[in-house]
């Protein structure tokens, strides 16, 4: 794989891979660790609610980075984000019965991953900076 240098800009397809990378590695992580670290706040019924979610999350995000992401800066995203990735944790009892999600528990998702995300979005802007510089 090309190493890139300080200041070097990368293509849509190669923000978009490398994103999407971040996010499946880091997306699944949070959802699925949040369980064993708030065992009273989230109970998945099985592996496959969380696998949703996570699926879920990292395609409107990865579309989400591209569209939304340039329109409104990189704070107010991120805020649609969490809010977003909150409320569907929240519903996902609701939708699949037998999970245990509290909206504590939901907004920890939640928080967690705009977190991450926001440090993504800095390194998405940067990069589509750069390109639009060097083309």
């Amino acid at each position: 794989m090309r190493e890139y240098k300080e200041g070097e800009s990368m293509d849509l397809r190669k923000r978009v891979t490398i994103n999407l990378l971040y996010k499946i590695l880091l997306f699944p992580s949070v959802i699925y660790g949040a369980e064993q670290i708030l065992p009273t706040q989230l109970q998945y019924s099985s592996w496959v609610p969380a696998a949703v979610l996570s699926t879920l999350f990292i395609f409107i995000g990865v579309v989400a980075d591209e569209t939304i992401l340039p329109l409104f800066g990189n704070e107010l995203a991120t805020i649609q984000g969490s809010l977003f990735m909150t409320a569907t944790t929240w519903m996902l009892p609701f939708i699949h019965p037998g999970n245990v999600i509290t909206l504590p528990g939901a907004a920890a998702i939640g928080i967690s991953l705009g977190i991450i995300e926001y440090a993504m979005h800095g390194w998405i802007v940067k990069q589509r900076r750069l390109h639009q510089t060097h083309s």
